[in-house]
């Protein structure tokens, strides 16, 4: 059974800390059994743009970095301090 997580990072750099993709020059920090959707920052009020294309207002973004995340069994130990609450309402959920 698949359980989905809610994380939630200060910064994209503390996000590498524990998780980092396969590269040619190193063998990256993955999770068996999990997969990971790097939702990054989450606009809370968006921009105001004119029909010109101006800005107007930029946009208001949550705190943090967030990550979802969905494993096969338990949440890995090194990601358990950075999850939270599920929100009531996502910005990005996994499809069904």
């Amino acid at each position: 059974m698949y359980t989905d997580h809610y994380l939630k990072f200060a910064s994209e750099d503390e996000l590498k800390t524990v998780y980092a993709l396969p590269t040619e020059d190193s063998e990256g920090v993955t999770y068996p059994y999990c997969s990971i959707d790097v939702v990054g920052r989450i606009v809370s009020i968006p921009a105001e743009i004119d029909e010109d294309d101006n800005i107007i207002t930029e946009a208001v973004y949550c705190d943090g970095w967030h990550v979802n995340v969905r494993c096969l069994g338990d949440l890995p130990d090194e990601l358990t301090p950075f999850e939270i609450e599920a929100p009531n309402t996502p910005a990005r959920v996994w499809a069904q």
